[in-house]
C-alpha cells in the first residue's frame, strides 16, 4: 500500500485572480521552505515571474504557520506558498483555504509521493519489503546506530509537519516499538546519506518527500 499524497503549488495565475491590482513595479513575494523541491521550485517561479511576466519577485523563506498567517493579512509579506504537502498542512487548510477562504489555490495541483524508503542495498540484503518487515527487533538492531537497543529512521526535520505526520505513523504500523525518530536537517540528513551510500554501510530508513533521496527504495506495503 504505497502513500499517495497530494503535492500543491500555488500557481502564477493565483496572484493575478487574487490581486488584479499589482503592478510592474511592486514586488511579488514567493514563500519559500526549507527543502530541495521547495527551493527548486520558488527560484523557477522567480525567473518565470521577472523574465517572462515583467514583474519583481523575491523570496522569503519561512514555515507554513507564518507563510499561510502572511497570505491570510493580505499585506505583502508573503502572497505565494510555493510548495504545499496537503495533509501535511490539514490544519492550515482548514484554517485558511476552507475556513477563511482568505487563500485560493490553483485548480491544477500535481501529484507528489511521500512514504518509507531505504537503501536498495539494504532490501536486498535484507529483505525489507514491506513496512511491515520493520516491525522486528532484528531488523530494528541492524538499524541502530547509538547502541541503545532501539533504530533509527528519519521523520523529516525540526519544523515540518511530516515530522510528526511520520511518528503517528510508526505507531499505527508498530516499528515504534523498535525504532525512533531521528530529527535532522534534510542537508544534514543527505550528507549522511551520500557518506554511507559511498560505503554501502548500514543506515537508518527514512521517511519523508520522494525528493529527500534519489537513491533510496520504497518499502511501503
Amino acid at each position: 500500500m504505497a502513500y499517495q499524497w497530494l503535492l500543491w503549488i500555488w500557481g502564477i495565475l493565483w496572484l493575478f485572480s487574487l490581486v488584479p491590482s499589482v503592478h510592474a513595479n511592486e514586488i511579488i513575494t514567493l514563500g519559500q521552505r526549507n527543502w530541495d523541491g521547495s527551493r527548486a521550485i520558488t527560484h523557477i517561479l522567480k525567473n518565470i515571474i521577472e523574465t517572462r511576466l515583467g514583474y519583481h519577485a523575491r523570496i522569503v523563506e519561512s514555515d507554513d504557520p507564518g507563510i499561510f498567517a502572511a497570505m491570510h493579512e493580505g499585506k505583502g509579506r508573503i502572497d505565494v506558498l510555493t510548495d504545499l504537502w496537503k495533509l501535511n498542512q490539514a490544519d492550515q487548510w482548514a484554517k485558511y483555504v476552507e475556513g477563511y477562504k482568505s487563500v485560493i489555490v490553483n485548480d491544477k495541483p500535481y501529484f507528489g509521493r511521500q512514504g518509507l524508503f531505504i537503501p536498495k542495498y539494504f532490501q536486498v540484503k535484507h529483505k525489507v519489503y514491506s513496512v511491515y518487515d520493520l516491525v522486528n527487533p532484528k531488523i530494528a538492531k541492524l538499524l541502530d546506530s547509538d547502541g541503545d537497543g532501539k533504530g533509527e529512521y528519519w521523520s523529516s526535520a525540526y519544523g515540518w509537519s511530516s515530522t510528526h505526520v511520520e511518528q503517528v505513523k510508526a505507531k499505527s504500523y508498530g516499528y515504534d516499538k523498535y525504532f525512533k525518530p531521528h530529527i535532522i536537517s534534510d542537508r544534514a540528513f543527505k550528507a549522511k546519506l551520500e557518506t554511507a551510500y559511498k560505503e554501502e554501510k548500514v543506515f537508518y530508513f527514512t521517511t519523508g518527500h520522494r525528493n529527500g533521496s534519489t537513491k533510496s527504495m520504497n518499502c511501503d506495503s
